[in-house]
């Protein structure tokens, strides 16, 4: 999801939930910022570790110090070019779960959840549900 879409679905889903519950302002703006980092983190993981067309190219463009054709490059290219995609968000999501509770911070949870569901309603919205049933049955299968 582009990370715009990204900020306002979450502020959607923020006060959405704050009509039923009495969250804090701060609450919106650590699920922001890790709603951010979450795509951040696994996206350059990605282009660190796979070769593709797509990753070579986007590194090239970043090299070249055109940061914002590159990104434009790298989102319009990614999907269905990358066999990883199952994996998506799971590596930092376990690190972000694992210091949440470790620190009792829920904040962070609810980043997470607030991430999670953004990703999902844009799987929802291009029809492509099973980018995600794909995704974990797959994960279940090699564990």
């Amino acid at each position: 999801m582009h990370p715009i879409k990204h900020v306002i679905l979450t502020v959607l889903l923020f006060f959405s939930i704050r009509l039923f519950y009495n969250l804090e302002l701060n609450v919106l703006m650590y699920s922001i910022i890790l709603t951010l980092l979450f795509d951040i983190v696994d996206h350059s993981i990605i282009l660190l570790l796979i070769k593709t067309s797509v990753t070579d190219r986007t590194k090239t463009l970043i090299k070249k110090g055109k940061f914002i054709e590159a990104f434009s490059w790298y989102y319009n290219s990614r999907r269905g070019n990358f066999d990883y995609l199952y994996l998506h968000n799971l590596l930092f999501f376990i690190a972000v779960t694992f210091v949440a509770f470790y620190y009792m911070n829920f904040m962070l949870i609810i980043g997470i959840v607030f991430h999670m569901v953004t990703d999902m309603i844009e799987c929802y919205q291009k029809n492509n549900l099973n980018f995600w049933i794909y995704g974990w049955k797959k994960l279940i299968k090699l564990g």
